[in-house]
């Protein structure tokens, strides 16, 4: 019975020591790779280039905003129609700006799956829109990241007045 108590004492504590390393090991980042800032060494002209080519400008009235999107299929679907206009629609209350690209954007191959903090642009898969989240959303497995917008690009859109007609250009 000594014997049962000491190892019952044993077992509970290599299990406490067990649950409370996992409880405070951090969470592993994204797989995907960080982006090499814009001035830095490691940025080569190729780089550069590429990233250039992943910027479009959305234009409506004087106002104008650049966005940085994605390298995958939809986004290179998305480049191959520009410029295009179309109508910027407010949904969720503020929470977004959205519009329908006709015919909707090639998932082929694309990831889905996605979090959407305020910034973010994105396919939501269902309806084929596209949404540029103006407010932190929920991570989902119906949206595809097609790219971002900056801090004052949201401020923008947050006062632009719905529906809009607007030019989005490389």
């Amino acid at each position: 019975m000594r014997l049962s108590a000491l190892s019952s004492a044993v077992i509970a504590v290599v299990c406490a020591v067990s649950f409370s390393a996992c409880a405070t090991a951090p969470l592993e980042e994204s797989a995907a790779p960080a982006a090499p800032a814009a001035n830095s060494a490691a940025t080569t002209t190729a780089d550069q280039g590429a990233l250039q080519m992943r910027t479009i400008t959305i234009s409506w009235g004087d106002e104008q905003i650049q966005a940085t999107l994605d390298d995958h299929p939809a986004t290179r679907d998305l480049l191959s129609r520009l410029p295009m206009t179309v109508e910027l629609n407010d949904f969720g209350g503020g929470a977004e700006r959205i519009f329908y690209p006709e015919p909707e954007l090639d998932l082929t191959g694309v990831r889905r799956g996605a979090v959407a903090p305020a910034g973010s642009i994105c396919i939501y898969v269902p309806w084929g829109n596209v949404a540029i989240f103006l407010k932190d959303g929920q991570a989902s497995r119906d949206l595809v990241s097609l790219g971002r917008i900056d801090a004052d690009a949201v401020e923008k859109l947050k006062a632009m007045k719905t529906p809009t007609e607007v030019t989005i250009s490389k």
